[in-house]
């Protein structure tokens, strides 16, 4: 019989799974046939700034709360992988297989950490707060962000993602980030610092 982990080892043991999403590709833009797709980290990390400016601008109180929200929403990815549209279809359940993981996962955590993790994987799946709301939303705009950066590099099977976006987002701030996103192309910032010299 093999003896428990110390929490340290578990924490490492967590930590190493999370490197995982670094190396896990969003499937759907490997599905596309894009050369070097994002993978889930890339995602958490934009989308969590995402929830932070998004937080501000909807004047929601705890922008840190959805910074956490959109941190740790994904975790499960690293044990389920990617789930894409096309493949929830074959997934009795996708949200309670998520669910699980995630609980799995938080089992490394000291037990405070595991309680607030599930909390706001909770509240992000609920969908009743202005938090979740923000959050939900900045996960979904970095998805269109980086479908735009695809279609802009010449990837045009991004254009049904960034419609589903468009009709799925909740906030004032985000409809209208949207719309920016959609009037810039992706090196626009590049060339205008060049412009400057």
């Amino acid at each position: 019989m093999a003896k428990p982990l110390d929490p340290y080892r578990k924490l490492a043991n967590f930590l190493c799974e999370l490197n995982v999403l670094k190396r896990m590709p969003r499937t759907g833009s490997f599905v596309a046939g894009i050369k070097h797709p994002d993978d889930v980290a890339e995602h958490v990390f934009r989308a969590t700034q995402l929830g932070f400016i998004l937080a501000e601008l909807e004047g929601v109180s705890d922008k840190n709360r959805v910074m956490r929200m959109v941190m740790v929403h994904d975790n499960a990815e690293a044990r389920i992988g990617d789930v894409n549209k096309v493949m929830a279809r074959y997934f009795k359940d996708k949200r309670k297989a998520e669910l699980k993981a995630f609980e799995e996962q938080c089992s490394n955590l000291p037990e405070t950490l595991a309680k607030e993790f599930l909390g706001l994987f909770r509240e992000y799946e609920a969908q009743k707060t202005p938090e979740s709301r923000v959050a939900r939303d900045a996960d979904l705009l970095e998805l269109a962000f980086q479908a735009k950066e695809f279609m802009d590099i010449g990837y045009q099977a991004k254009t049904l993602w960034i419609k589903n976006v468009q009709e799925n987002l909740t906030t004032p701030s985000a409809q209208k980030l949207f719309g920016a996103m959609m009037e810039t192309k992706v090196n626009d910032w590049w060339e205008e610092l060049n412009g400057d010299t």
